[in-house]
């Protein structure tokens, strides 16, 4: 399971896309060093605060990943 979000930089709102698929997504990977957050945007520091919070609400819960989309969309 895979997410695409989008952010609007001028209203700082984001969107969120959920993907079966990493080919739906049609973007290139770009690797950046870990630990560095002035080469990470906005963007890559929301989506590790999507996927922290989509683990916490599945683990909390004892569900398991079928329920992926639901939990990253509510995560936002």
């Amino acid at each position: 399971m895979y997410f695409l979000p989008f952010v609007d930089y001028f209203s700082w709102w984001m969107w969120v896309y959920t993907l079966c698929e990493k080919s739906e997504s049609l973007i290139k990977m770009h690797i950046t060093r870990h630990y560095f957050p002035q080469q990470n945007g906005i963007v890559e520091r929301r989506n590790s605060t999507i996927i922290n919070m989509e683990m916490s609400l599945l683990k909390g819960r004892n569900i398991t990943g079928v329920f992926y989309g639901e939990a990253v969309r509510h995560a936002m």
